[in-house]
């Protein structure tokens, strides 16, 4: 992850970074680029034909940041839409977006922060709700502490994380 051209600080770097590139006919280089960046190659066929004047938006930077550490990190299930919860609150939230592609953030730190969230929101599952949990070893037996926050938690930890105010 960013291991060709490294983690850009902002929008404005990642498209002065294309705008070279593609000023040297460097083409091949600058799909590289967008696809370590989450950018999609439309966009880049789009930039190349002057459609654009530059590749990326604030928005569409940190949604191909997210993008692409998502994949980075190989995440599934609870932590993929943790992820994609930011995504969409990019739709509206340009100091997220300014703030997502500053490179002392990641998103490995992030959820890393919402498992400590998780621990620390733990609650004992009543036993109403245990006796109708059976597994592959049959019924459940004992007592069983979860932690999942809420929607709002997650939305909070993330603009809290990303030093973004409300």
């Amino acid at each position: 992850m960013f291991d060709v051209f490294g983690k850009f600080d902002s929008t404005e770097e990642l498209n002065k970074k294309a705008a070279q590139l593609l000023e040297e006919g460097k083409k091949d280089e600058l799909y590289k680029l967008a696809e370590e960046n989450g950018i999609d190659s439309v966009d880049v066929e789009d930039f190349e034909d002057d459609l654009y004047e530059e590749l990326c938006t604030n928005r569409t930077a940190a949604v191909g940041r997210i993008e692409a550490e998502i994949a980075g990190l190989e995440l599934e299930g609870a932590f993929k839409d943790y992820a994609r919860l930011i995504e969409g609150m990019c739709v509206d939230n340009e100091k997220l977006c300014r703030q997502i592609m500053k490179s002392k953030y990641s998103l490995a730190e992030w959820l890393g922060s919402l498992v400590v969230l998780c621990w620390n929101k733990r609650f004992k599952v009543p036993k109403a709700i245990l006796d109708h949990v059976k597994t592959e070893k049959g019924q459940w037996r004992g007592d069983l502490e979860l932690g999942i926050p809420s929607k709002a938690d997650v939305i909070d930890s993330a603009l809290k994380y990303y030093e973004v105010t409300k």
